[in-house]
């Protein structure tokens, strides 16, 4: 039940929060140059996937210290913040959204949030696993508010949205 996302422009591709499961998907995938990951955060069902690729990750620094714990990235089994990455001629504003991880992550390429899980279809990710914090995701979907109301939403669950859907009925950015 977890979102991944691909992105492709210029003929090569950005995976967003590579899943469980993607190994049923790979030999299409891999028919795209797969230029990059970016990792909205740490929780094992974001990041299960990433080995399958021979390219490199961006996520916060804050979470890849935690990826490396299983207490916190929830399994048994490198870091950007506030920057703008240049890939496959995209844009990408790396936001830093503490909150449900102590280094969650948003994506804006464009018009296109992918929010992980700080921010979903009229609601928002848990804080309740190690590193959450609700202070720190209330702070976070203060920056999120500002964006563009166009903006639309790429969650890590659920139905994708726009910010200005997000303003009028998901009750944490009132």
């Amino acid at each position: 039940m977890t979102n991944t996302y691909l992105i492709i422009n210029d003929k090569k591709g950005i995976i967003v929060d590579p899943t469980i499961g993607l190994e049923k998907y790979i030999d299409d995938i891999k028919k795209i140059n797969i230029t990059a990951i970016l990792l909205t955060h740490c929780h094992i069902d974001h990041i299960a996937s990433a080995h399958l690729f021979d390219a490199p990750i961006y996520m916060s620094k804050i979470d890849a210290i935690n990826i490396k714990d299983n207490r916190i990235n929830l399994s048994n089994i490198i870091g950007l913040d506030d920057e703008v990455l240049s890939l496959n001629n995209l844009k990408i504003e790396c936001i830093l959204t503490p909150g449900h991880t102590s280094g969650g992550m948003c994506f804006l390429i464009n018009d296109s949030l992918f929010s992980g899980d700080t921010l979903f279809q009229v609601g928002i990710g848990r804080t309740d696993f190690p590193t959450g914090n609700m202070n720190d995701l209330k702070k976070s979907l203060l920056k999120l508010k500002c964006l563009p109301k166009n903006t639309k939403i790429y969650p890590g669950h659920g139905e994708l949205s726009t910010l200005e859907f997000e303003l009028k009925y998901n009750p944490y950015l009132k």
